[in-house]
């Protein structure tokens, strides 16, 4: 037996013939996810981003997929052009960063230019000093490799291999399912990145093609049980759903909408929400165990008619959104306006940001609903919630359940890593600021440093003080390190840096803050 057929051992019951589904080394295999990525993820259409994110010519995005480097390009026809990321000369990498090139693709290495249609106008002293243009050196041969990309609406699709069916035929069973919706008078609302994911990128799509997990994940949010729901399997079409046939206005906690997910094989996600409103989720495969997130959702807040001030804007940034709304600096200047009378509209970003307790989100909103005041959430399409109705009070309650387990799952994470590091019996000797070591040397959150670190990151980024003016303000205190030094910048940038860092705004605070003073200005 050859070893592609030996690769992936699927494992069927004794008494029947049904799957049980993928391995677990399906999810976890550096060779698994190297086979996907010369099979599945090279020879099929690959969702990869955005068509709006290019706005002007020479608009260029760099993306890392599928174990490709590639460059999303907007040319001079404002066309949009995907090519792999490297340099024809040498393969160095051409673009690392989101920005506008103007007329010219420029290698950083030895200055080949190629024009945002991939050709090669420029490669200096190619031939030897001053001989731009050697005989025998056709530049037409040298340009760009480029790949086969199709944009539907808003969102861009690339083939690596290049032989996969017409996209309008390879798509035609979801598109079929989606005649009643005019996607040209869609409006474009909000992007919620949710960057790198500490989980495999099938993971994130199965959750959206089975209901299965619905009666237990939320089962204090509806009451619907499994045979409401049904599955959809339509050759590269996989999804579910449920149809409501009539509201349920006695039940606050019920769903009362009717609502599906349907997903384009292999990445591809799109979910109807309210009637005419839609939100497509980009999950970009990047390693066996790490995929990156991108959501986007139609209809503008804006296309309600609100008339926004820059004094209207409150931005929040360095505080975690699991301390009461209330209790939190903005949330405080927030309550101040909503009381004046001064506003009827709270328009919100997205729903975790504000929450990630439930039970101070439906506290505080009962508050805001007593105000007077309706709430926006543009990752919810912009749409008012009313919390008076059962499908206000359905989507509320799941959004804010969804936040709290996410930041669960977050700390659940971590402490299985400090737990495998003790099975391989290593063990932290020395804490990390923000971090304590507890006897079995497992890292515990010390929240009190934990505050400090994003009141190092909010002077830095929201108030423009360098990391030297930050340690030395941290002097100034008597705040010392872990180890009782003092501050330098350098010591400021890494502890914001510093990998065990990445995700702490995802962490649980405890109900009351710490003793920072900035926390009660």
């Amino acid at each position: 037996m050859s070893k592609e057929k030996n690769f992936v051992k699927i494992k069927k019951s004794k008494n029947t013939n049904t799957i049980f589904g993928l391995p677990a080394k399906s999810y976890t295999d550096e060779n698994f996810w190297k086979k996907e990525c010369e099979t599945v993820l090279s020879n099929d259409w690959l969702f990869v981003g955005f068509a709006h994110e290019l706005k002007n010519t020479g608009d260029v995005i760099p993306l890392y997929i599928a174990n490709k480097p590639i460059l999303l390009v907007r040319n001079n026809n404002n066309e949009i052009k995907a090519f792999h990321n490297v340099c024809s000369h040498r393969c160095l990498k051409l673009v690392d960063e989101t920005k506008n090139v103007g007329k010219m693709i420029r290698c950083p290495y030895h200055a080949w230019s190629y024009d945002l249609d991939g050709k090669l106008r420029a490669a200096p002293h190619v031939g030897g000093t001053d001989r731009h243009k050697p005989k025998g050196f056709n530049y037409l041969e040298h340009g760009l490799k480029s790949i086969k990309i199709h944009i539907w609406y808003d969102w861009i699709f690339i083939n690596f291999s290049g032989k996969a069916k017409k996209f309008e035929q390879y798509a035609k069973p979801l598109i079929s399912k989606f005649s009643d919706i005019d996607f040209t008078k869609l409006r474009y609302a909000a992007t919620l990145d949710f960057g790198n994911i500490n989980t495999n990128w099938k993971f994130l799509i199965e959750n959206f093609i089975e209901p299965y997990h619905v009666q237990f994940v939320h089962k204090t949010t509806t009451n619907q049980p499994l045979k409401d729901h049904y599955t959809v399997v339509d050759g590269v079409c996989y999804g579910s759903g449920v149809d409501v046939v009539e509201e349920d206005t006695k039940n606050s906690s019920a769903l009362s909408v009717t609502s599906k997910y349907l997903s384009l094989f292999p990445n591809f996600i799109i979910g109807t929400y309210f009637p005419n409103q839609i939100g497509v989720y980009l999950n970009v495969p990047i390693g066996p165990s790490l995929t990156s997130q991108k959501r986007i959702i139609s209809n503008l807040a804006s296309f309600k008619g609100l008339n926004l001030k820059p004094e209207d804007f409150l931005i929040e940034k360095g505080v975690s959104a699991g301390i009461p709304l209330w209790e939190r600096p903005k949330g405080r200047v927030l309550k101040r306006k909503l009381l004046s009378g001064e506003y009827n509209n709270l328009i919100v970003m997205k729903l975790d940001r504000l929450f990630r307790i439930t039970s101070d989100m439906l506290l505080s909103l009962d508050e805001i609903e007593d105000m007077g005041v309706r709430l926006l959430v543009a990752d919810l399409g912009g749409e008012a919630i009313d919390t008076s109705t059962s499908t206000g009070k359905f989507m509320l309650t799941i959004f804010g359940a969804i936040a709290e387990m996410e930041r669960g799952l977050i700390s659940e994470r971590t402490q299985e890593g400090m737990e495998q590091l003790k099975a391989q019996n290593k063990r932290f000797t020395e804490s990390i600021f923000g971090w304590d070591v507890d006897v079995n040397g497992m890292l515990i959150p010390n929240w009190n440093e934990q505050d400090l670190i994003d009141w190092m990151d909010w002077q830095i980024e929201v108030n423009g003080m360098s990391a030297a003016a930050v340690a030395r303000s941290l002097n100034a205190r008597g705040i010392t390190g872990k180890r009782g030094g003092q501050w330098q910048g350098q010591s400021v940038k890494r502890t914001i840096s510093h990998t065990f860092h990445a995700n702490r705004m995802d962490f649980p605070f405890p109900s009351k803050w710490g003793t920072m003073p900035w926390h009660r200005k």
